[in-house]
């Protein structure tokens, strides 16, 4: 893959684009960018596309320029179509508008409006070395924090098998009175109930044991 992040940006923002590639390239983030990366002769439309369909995220530099730009629309739209991850870096106090607000509203925003520009740009950096290449570091969570072993979910299996185990041990102790009461401490006709509850109650453990040692969970 030639690039991994695309850079949307509207003409009127290509100084803080321009800052914002450099950056990252100098970090090791491979950037596409308009129209720097764009062929001599080649067609714009078919080159931008492209290009989104090969990267993994896209930056978009918000602004009210941005919101005004049916450009920057229509690429933000492509993405989202594509499954791209979209990060938004808002370096104007505006909000998306019509279109935008529909595609950037499950976004999650960087806010770069108090200058200097650039010294937002390192968190920015550390987030897409993540999702370009998510086993390079630690995963994040949602509150920025870095979290080296994430916990894994518990699946509907190991839950099932966590159960079953108490059952099987509450079953053997069971059989195991019943045993007592029927070969030892009664007789006649109560004899003969305790034997048999003893025998059931030492199947049901044998078959709770078992399916507790069923398949691993899937993880």
């Amino acid at each position: 893959m030639a690039h991994e992040v695309f850079v949307s940006h509207s003409t009127n923002d290509k100084h803080a684009a321009d800052a914002l590639v450099a950056y990252l390239e100098r970090a090791g983030i491979r950037c596409w960018v308009a129209p720097r990366d764009i062929m001599p002769g080649a067609s714009w439309a078919t080159s931008i596309l492209q290009a989104i369909n090969q990267c993994r995220v896209m930056v978009v530099v918000f602004s009210s320029n941005a919101n005004r730009s049916d450009h920057i629309r229509r690429e933000v739209e492509r993405a989202v179509f594509r499954g791209v991850g979209v990060i938004p870096v808002r370096i104007e106090d505006v909000l998306p508008q019509g279109d935008l607000e529909y595609f950037l509203s499950a976004s999650h925003w960087l806010d770069a409006v108090t200058p200097p520009l650039e010294r937002h740009f390192e968190e920015l950096a550390t987030k897409l070395r993540v999702l370009v290449n998510p086993e390079s570091g630690p995963s994040h969570t949602a509150s920025g924090m870095t979290n080296p072993h994430p916990p894994r979910p518990r699946t509907a299996a190991s839950k099932a098998s966590a159960i079953k185990r108490p059952w099987a041990l509450t079953f053997f102790v069971l059989a195991l009175l019943a045993g007592l009461l029927g070969f030892g401490g009664l007789a006649g006709s109560s004899a003969d109930v305790a034997k048999f509850l003893a025998l059931l109650f030492s199947i049901l453990s044998l078959v709770s044991a078992a399916l507790g040692r069923g398949r691993p969970p899937t993880v």
